[in-house]
Formats: C-alpha cells, sequence, structure tokens
C-alpha cells in the first residue's frame, strides 16, 4: 500500500526538459505535476532556468531516494500504531529547494493532514533533518 520507487530519476530529468513557470514556481511535468520553488530566487522567469538548472537538477535526482525514505518512515509509523493505514497514505506535493537545503511537502491521500521533510547538504552528503507532522 506504501508508494515506494514512485519517482525515477531519468524519466524526471527527461521531464525537466519541458518544465514550465507557473505563478513563480518550477512546474515539472510528470505522472501528476511537481511544483519546486527555489527558495532564494521569488521572482523566477522563465529565463532564470538555466541559470538555476545545476540546483533543480539536483533536486530532481534525489527525490526519487529522499520519497523512499519518507515513505519507509509512513510504513514504520503505521506500524507502530492502532490506526488506520489512510492515516499515513501521502503524495508529494511541492519541493522547496535552495543550494544546500532540499525540503518536501507532503499532503494526505485521504486525512486532511501535511507535512515536510528537510534534508540539508553535508559536504557530499544530504542529511534528514526532521520528519515531523504539522
Amino acid at each position: 500500500m506504501f508508494k515506494y520507487n514512485r519517482f525515477n530519476k531519468e524519466e524526471l530529468f527527461e521531464h525537466f526538459k519541458s518544465v514550465f513557470i507557473k505563478k513563480g514556481a518550477i512546474i515539472i511535468p510528470y505522472e501528476y505535476d511537481i511544483e519546486i520553488n527555489l527558495i532564494d530566487t521569488p521572482k523566477l522567469e522563465q529565463a532564470d532556468l538555466y541559470t538555476y538548472s545545476d540546483i533543480i537538477k539536483e533536486a530532481l535526482a534525489n527525490i526519487p531516494n529522499f520519497d523512499n525514505i519518507i515513505q519507509k518512515s509512513c510504513e514504520m509509523d503505521y506500524k507502530k500504531s492502532d490506526l488506520n493505514i489512510r492515516n499515513f497514505l501521502f503524495s508529494l506535493s511541492y519541493v522547496n529547494v535552495s543550494k544546500d537545503e532540499i525540503s518536501l511537502c507532503y499532503w494526505g491521500d485521504e486525512v486532511n493532514s501535511e507535512f515536510t521533510v528537510t534534508f540539508i547538504k553535508d559536504g557530499a552528503d544530504w542529511v534528514c533533518m526532521n520528519n515531523k507532522k504539522i
């Protein structure tokens, strides 16, 4: 029931070719649109995509692994709980990106709930900083 491996790095890179800007956010047309917000660039325009392509591609490269980590955490929380599984099913809503930080925001698939998980760059590695429900 938990959705592992729902993102593929190569497919995300392929879809990056057809990216567009909507209300200052980068929209990656995928199975469903993935919204990416560049934290340090509030007035993003189409011309900025080349300038920030390395940061965007780094985020895209890490989304599959980060999402699997988050799905595993949701599954483990479910196994420790007496609650219905629907309380632990979440889908990626949007991604906030800066040079050294990637935050993934999830919305509940069946319940009105959301949480954000932040990964911080530590040298060449990314470290998960939290997994707190809001």
